[in-house]
């Protein structure tokens, strides 16, 4: 995996449960192979104001 893919990965829900989501790929933080991440969704009615960015 390299920076700027996009990759499914599991992500908690409100029922306890993991579901996989699309996320973008933003950052490696080496040695460890961490990523900074930010998810990815088509529900614009789920926006939450002042929070998350809308690309169209």
């Amino acid at each position: 995996m390299k920076e700027a893919y996009i990759v499914l990965t599991p992500i908690p829900q409100a029922a306890l449960t993991l579901k996989n989501r699309p996320v973008i790929l933003l950052r490696e933080f080496p040695p460890y192979g961490d990523f900074w991440v930010c998810g990815v969704s088509t529900q614009l009615h789920q926006q939450v104001s002042g929070f998350e960015d809308v690309a169209i």
